[in-house]
């Protein structure tokens, strides 16, 4: 197994801004009540003024400390060009695949680099090999729309049906394990299905360790969508206990934007077919799995100072940080009349992403209209979301740049929407 990332990650670039910062002694682990620790890690992001920013879903911002090394990583690339990608890549790659497999908890041949989980989730749908005819395929409302789309796509090609289901709303952590039981007791021919961790509609929190268990005994396999929940969430692959996962990289681990992993559990790789532009001696390798050309070999680089960021603030302070912003203003808006919270209010179902609605606003075009005049009126920049079955939504991210003001603001903002 790997290295726990508890322990000192020695030889592969652990010490760079864990040395440098100051305050790494106190802020690694530190309780989120520790408002100068925040206010000093706030410091370090680089913001657009006269907006407070509560979208980091699409992607978060890299702290100003990764971005300095993003920027000698990429000088040093173009000075290095060739000479770097063919003497020194593939070495580098490997000690980064080894770091991601020390905090996850398993083998770095269970890993590939991908560009973002897209990318490590189509490797994972379109080359799943089990899949025949008359078997079916299930997904969520919930789910991202391009791997409902890549599921369609599969079982078209395969001869397949699709389930699609919409998860209940409100719901609770035994309610959302039961509704998927009951989905893959009323569909027997279902043989693959997605889970995405964090839902990137509403933030909820599914409980997938629970739902695989289900799923493994009714012979379905579980491709797990964690590009929302690694980083703003802290677990290894065993607490998840998942064989085909994604990941990203440039959303709660604070890397460069084009950063994703796929992981394979070992004796599972034979189930995903290899890409179709690799080379047959790659079939029993992991990163046979996905091809991408040329990769921006700067950006894979600065994973490593995104990880000692990550390090350094605390993996468990950081999650409880986002639940922190979280709460100040989605459970004193859950009392709101008028105001629907589409995350539950117990902590194992939410983390920092939450959605809400206004009671009957439910067009996408009502949801648009929230936003913006959020944005116009008190300068507060969100986004709204569709697909949610019970109607559009409005997504609110905070990142760790945002203060507790920041969410103060918003909750009197709803306050005076709601009256």
């Amino acid at each position: 197994m790997g290295i726990d990332r508890r322990q000192l990650l020695t030889g592969i670039g652990a010490t760079g801004l864990l040395g440098a910062c100051a305050t790494q002694q106190s802020v690694s682990g530190a309780p989120s009540s520790s408002g100068s620790i925040w206010e000093r890690i706030s410091s370090d992001y680089d913001t657009e003024p006269g907006v407070i920013n509560l979208e980091h879903g699409y992607w978060t911002q890299m702290s100003r400390p990764v971005l300095d090394r993003f920027t000698e990583n990429t000088k040093r690339i173009n000075a290095q060009h060739s000479h770097y990608a063919r003497q020194h890549w593939t070495e580098d790659k490997a000690k980064v695949e080894a770091r991601l497999a020390g905090y996850l908890n398993c083998k770095p041949s269970e890993l590939a680099l991908t560009r973002n989980a897209s990318e490590a989730l189509q490797a994972l749908i379109g080359g799943y090999r089990p899949l025949q005819s008359g078997d079916a395929v299930l997904y969520a409302d919930l789910d991202y729309p391009s791997v409902c789309r890549a599921f369609d796509t599969l079982a078209r090609e395969r001869g397949a049906q699709v389930v699609e289901v919409n998860i209940p709303e409100p719901t609770t952590f035994e309610g959302l394990v039961d509704f998927y039981d009951a989905a893959l007791a009323a569909n027997p021919n279902v043989r693959l299905m997605v889970l995405t961790h964090v839902s990137n509609k509403t933030g909820l929190v599914v409980p997938v360790r629970e739902i695989i268990s289900r799923a493994r005994a009714r012979n379905v396999d579980v491709i797990v969508d964690a590009a929302h929940s690694w980083g703003q969430m802290d677990f290894t692959v065993e607490d998840i206990d998942a064989d085909f996962v994604a990941f990203n990289l440039h959303k709660w681990i604070g890397a460069p934007l084009g950063a994703g992993f796929v992981y394979i559990r070992e004796g599972r790789l034979g189930d995903i077919g290899l890409n179709q532009s690799q080379s047959p001696d790659m079939e029993d390798k992991t990163e046979g799995r996905v091809y991408f050309g040329t990769m921006n070999f700067a950006t894979v680089l600065t994973v490593m100072d995104a990880l000692d960021y990550c390090d350094m603030v605390g993996w468990k302070a950081k999650a409880n940080r986002f639940q922190e912003l979280r709460d100040i203003w989605a459970e004193p808006a859950r009392e709101l009349n008028g105001v629907e919270i589409l995350t539950p209010p117990d902590g194992r179902l939410y983390s920092g992403i939450t959605s809400f609605r206004l009671s009957g606003q439910t067009s996408s075009e009502q949801n648009a209209s929230i936003a913006k005049h959020l944005l116009d009126r008190y300068g507060i920049f969100t986004v709204h979301r569709t697909g949610v079955a019970n109607g559009a939504c409005i997504r609110v991210t905070p990142g760790l740049e945002n203060q507790e003001e920041d969410c103060e603001r918003l909750l009197k903002a709803l306050k005076e929407i709601a009256a």
